[in-house]
């Protein structure tokens, strides 16, 4: 980092920060989110939304608004073996053989598919907020422990694994199932991959042009069909 400030007189961002800025500033424009940066090392997981009525009295600590997850062990090469123990597949374990860091084969790229599923799935559960039952002198009611997802109105893919998977859509699809023990996203969410993996961009350039991201982000949501997304 110390080297790379030599060459620029703006400050320097982390990729997981830059993708929360953006992520932010899509939230502005769209409507809150929940945004899957999965690579080969680590899963992060951002939320802009303050969450739903529903649940917000039954919170048991305050959450903000923008909220950043980096889960150190979900990752789809350096970490996958971490992955396979955590999904409770074991016998996935068999075909860490397909591993790749850059899948060309058709059992390379079905492997790294898996987990990038397996690392948005146990990566969203981690992040979203947990409901409990809590005994009282009154009687029993519910709580919440974590960041209420129930509002969130889009979904998105970002990162080098994640973008580029086939049917990357479906697995953020299935986590959005509403609110049960986690309060998840619901069914209604649209999906968006982000294909070109421009988030970080964006989110390092909103800060000297947050204008011009905004508008960039107008422009994809005016034109879902556009190559930016699929």
């Amino acid at each position: 980092m110390a080297r790379l400030a030599t060459l620029t007189r703006h400050g320097i961002l982390p990729t997981p920060g830059a993708v929360l800025r953006a992520a932010e500033l899509f939230a502005e424009v769209a409507g809150d989110c929940l945004v899957f940066d999965v690579g080969g090392a680590t899963t992060d997981v951002h939320s802009v939304t303050e969450g739903g009525a529903e649940w917000h009295s039954r919170l048991v600590e305050p959450e903000p608004r923008a909220k950043r997850t980096v889960e150190g062990d979900l990752g789809v090469y350096v970490n996958a073996r971490h992955v396979v123990e955590l999904s409770g597949e074991l016998m996935a374990e068999t075909h860490l053989d397909d591993l790749a860091a850059l899948p060309g084969t058709e059992r390379e790229k079905a492997l790294t598919r898996w987990l990038c599923e397996k690392a948005v799935a146990i990566g969203a559960r981690r992040h979203a907020g947990v409901v409990s039952d809590l005994y009282t002198p009154t009687g029993r009611r519910q709580v919440v422990k974590g960041k209420d997802l129930t509002a969130v109105k889009w979904v998105v893919a970002t990162g080098g694994a994640l973008t580029k998977v086939e049917r990357a859509a479906e697995c953020l699809r299935a986590v959005c199932t509403g609110a049960g023990r986690h309060l998840l996203p619901d069914s209604s969410a649209t999906i968006l991959v982000d294909a070109e993996y421009r988030f970080s961009a964006l989110g390092t350039l909103a800060h000297a042009f947050p204008d011009d991201v905004r508008a960039t982000f107008r422009q994809w949501i005016d034109a879902r069909t556009a190559t930016a997304w699929k």
